[in-house]
């Protein structure tokens, strides 16, 4: 540690070698870690919430680890804020969190107010059992679930799908891993259903036309 001309020196070892009101702010001499809330930091830095108990034993990563309790939903929990300055008002700070859902911890990227006053709806979620939520979805049970439209394919991006729908670029399998044709449906019995549509002319009158080969 210095200051202008003048050097002050430790040499502990101790696993608390160094500290600050105790837990507020210490250095792991022996293992080179820094601990903030902590006087045994699991990682090289370590930020523990007051009141909380890591449960790290055993690391497999180095870095950075941060505890804390998650019990309200999305909007509490362990996490970070990343704050852009240069942003449009209203726009300049992201939540990434730590959190739960009804049924499970979920890793959660949220838009809140500037001065991070206000949780906004969660942008995207991430289950603990490898689940996916796209736009205020913050409780999947499918691999992905997205609340609103979906656009598939780089021509597409710039293109807006319509409500709850989805437009898709190229061709679209059904049962089948190579698709041929705008919609290829395979299937062993009665590969397509079509309900609820009118009667009309059989001649000229024809949705569909589907023979022997497909």
């Amino acid at each position: 540690m210095s200051q202008g001309g003048s050097t002050l020196a430790f040499t502990e070892t101790a696993v608390n070698a160094f500290s600050v009101d105790n837990t507020t702010f210490s250095v792991d001499a022996t293992n080179k870690r820094i601990g903030v809330g902590t006087i045994a930091p699991k990682q090289q830095m370590h930020v523990i919430e007051s009141g909380a108990t890591s449960g790290i034993t055993t690391s497999f990563i180095s870095g950075l680890a941060v505890t804390g309790t998650g019990n309200a939903g999305t909007a509490s929990g362990p996490g970070f804020y990343l704050e852009n300055t240069s942003a449009t008002a209203g726009s300049k700070l992201l939540k990434i969190n730590y959190s739960l859902n009804a049924t499970e911890p979920i890793m959660n990227f949220q838009a809140v107010s500037d001065n991070a006053g206000v949780a906004g709806l969660p942008m995207l979620t991430i289950t603990r059992s490898g689940k996916l939520g796209i736009n205020n979805a913050s409780s999947p049970v499918s691999n992905l679930a997205v609340n609103g439209n979906a656009a598939i394919g780089n021509g597409y991006i710039g293109i807006a799908a319509p409500t709850n729908g989805a437009i898709v670029q190229g061709n679209l399998g059904v049962g089948n891993n190579a698709p041929t044709n705008a919609l290829h449906v395979t299937a062993t019995t009665d590969p397509l259903r079509l309900q609820g549509t009118t009667a009309g002319n059989p001649n000229t009158d024809r949705p569909v036309v589907i023979d022997a080969n497909g």
